[in-house]
C-alpha cells in the first residue's frame, strides 16, 4: 500500500511507502511532511525597478552664428543618443559584432533616462523658442579647457536641480570634443560639448563621467587591477580608437571597446558594475532635486512640495495622467515621449516633445480638456482632463 504525497508547488507525486515512513509520521508535524517550501512563492510582490530620470538643460554659448545654426533636431538627437545608450538600445542594434564574453557582463539597460527642462527657472518659456535650449551670445568661437570651466560661474542654472551641458563651437587644441567634470557623491559636475555630428556618442561617454565613471585606463601606463575602480572591465593601459581584433590586446587580455567610456568607434554598452556605480552616485541625496518622480514613492514630496497619495500613485502606475481633475499641472506616464493638449473644439493649446514631467498647464479656465499623449513606439491615446 501507498501513500501518495504532493508538494505544494506541484513539483509531482511521489510515492512514499506507509509503513516505512510510519515512525517519521509520528514524529514530523504532518504539515511539514506533506508542504515543502515553495521556492517560487505565488504570493511574491515584484516591484519595478526604479527608473533614474533627469532633468537637463543645454547652454549653447558662442558668437551669433554659432547659435543660428542651433535648431530643435541637433538637441532631439542629443537625446535620442542618449536614450538609445543608456536603455540598451545601442547594443542590442550592435549586438551581432559583439563578443558572447562581453555581452555577459553588459548592463543591458542601466535605468537611467533623461528629459529635457519644459520651461526656465522664473516658469516661464525658453527665449529660443527650442525647448531645453538656452542661448547665450559671446564673441568667442574657441575654448581651452580652463576657460571652459569658467562656464557654469557664468551661464549655469542651479546644478542641484539641473545637468548643465555647454555646447561651444570649437575646443583649443581642436582634437578636443567634449569636456566633463566628474561627479562624485559629494560634488555635481557639468558636462561641455561641441555639437559634431560626426562624433556618435561623445555625449554619452561625457554623462558617464558626469555620473561618476572613468575611463577604463585609469591615469594610464599601468596594468594595475581596476584603474577605473569598477571591477568587470578589462585593464587598460591606454585609450584605444580602434575595433579591429588584432590591435585591441593590452595587460594580457582583450581590451573592452564596446564600452561608452573608451574611444573606440565601435562603443555600445555600459557593464553592470558601471550600472551600478552610476545609480549608486544617483542615490545620493545631493542629486535628488535633479531627479523627478517615476511615480514617487509613497509619501515623498514631488516637484510642487505636495505628498503623493496612494490613489495618484495608482493611477501612475495604470498609465494615465494624473491628478485628474487638477488646478495646474499634470504629471505624465513615463511611457509618453510627446503630447497635444486641446480644448474640445480642437483647438491645439499646447504641444511638447520628450519634456519633463509634470505638464504645467497654461493659464487656461476652468472645464474639460482633451490631452493626446504619443509613447515612443508611437501608440497613441487621449485623455480627457479637467481643469478646477
Amino acid at each position: 500500500m501507498y501513500y501518495f504525497k504532493k508538494t505544494c508547488y506541484e513539483r509531482g507525486m511521489k510515492i512514499i511507502p506507509i509503513l516505512f515512513l510510519w515512525q517519521m509520521l509520528s514524529l514530523i508535524p504532518f504539515s511539514v511532511l506533506l508542504c515543502q517550501p515553495n521556492p517560487y512563492p505565488q504570493n511574491k510582490t515584484w516591484t519595478q525597478k526604479r527608473i533614474y530620470q533627469l532633468r537637463i538643460v543645454f547652454h549653447a554659448v558662442g558668437t551669433q552664428n554659432f547659435l543660428n545654426k542651433l535648431n530643435e533636431k541637433i538637441i532631439q538627437q542629443f537625446m535620442e543618443e542618449l536614450e538609445s545608450d543608456f536603455s540598451g538600445q545601442t547594443q542590442k542594434h550592435k549586438s551581432s559584432s559583439i563578443p558572447v564574453s562581453v555581452q555577459k557582463i553588459a548592463a543591458q539597460d542601466t535605468h537611467i533616462r533623461f528629459r529635457l527642462a519644459a520651461l526656465m527657472p522664473n516658469g516661464s518659456p525658453f527665449p529660443s523658442q527650442i525647448t531645453g535650449l538656452n542661448l547665450h551670445p559671446r564673441e568667442q568661437i574657441s575654448w581651452t579647457s580652463d576657460q571652459a570651466s569658467l562656464l557654469p560661474k557664468l551661464y549655469g542654472w542651479n546644478n542641484q536641480k539641473y545637468v548643465n551641458i555647454y555646447l561651444v563651437e570649437n575646443f583649443h587644441p581642436q582634437n578636443l570634443k567634449a569636456l566633463s567634470v566628474l561627479s562624485t557623491t559629494e560634488h555635481i559636475g557639468h558636462i561641455v560639448l561641441r555639437p559634431d555630428p560626426n562624433s556618435s556618442h561623445s555625449l554619452s561617454h561625457e554623462m558617464g563621467h558626469y555620473l561618476g565613471l572613468k575611463h577604463p585606463w585609469g591615469k594610464g601606463g599601468s596594468c594595475d587591477p581596476d584603474p577605473d575602480l569598477i571591477s568587470d572591465t578589462p585593464s587598460q593601459t591606454s585609450p584605444l580608437f580602434t575595433c579591429e581584433e588584432n590591435k585591441i590586446m593590452q595587460c594580457g587580455s582583450r581590451a573592452m571597446v564596446e564600452n561608452f567610456m573608451g574611444y573606440a568607434p565601435c562603443r555600445s554598452l555600459f557593464t553592470l558594475k558601471q550600472k551600478n556605480h552610476m545609480q549608486k552616485i544617483l542615490s545620493q541625496s545631493l542629486f535628488q532635486d535633479i531627479l523627478f518622480p517615476n511615480p514617487s514613492p509613497l509619501g515623498q514630496k514631488s516637484l510642487d512640495g505636495k505628498k503623493e497619495n496612494l490613489n495618484d500613485l495608482k493611477k501612475n502606475t495604470s498609465q494615465l495622467p494624473y491628478p485628474n481633475p487638477t488646478s495646474d499641472r499634470v504629471w505624465i506616464p513615463l511611457d509618453y515621449q510627446e503630447g497635444i493638449l486641446e480644448d474640445l473644439n480642437g483647438q491645439i493649446l499646447m504641444k511638447w516633445s520628450n519634456t519633463e514631467p509634470p505638464l504645467i498647464l497654461p493659464q487656461l479656465p476652468p472645464g474639460p480638456y482633451l490631452l493626446h499623449l504619443v509613447k515612443s513606439s508611437r501608440k497613441k491615446r487621449s485623455f480627457q482632463i479637467l481643469k478646477k
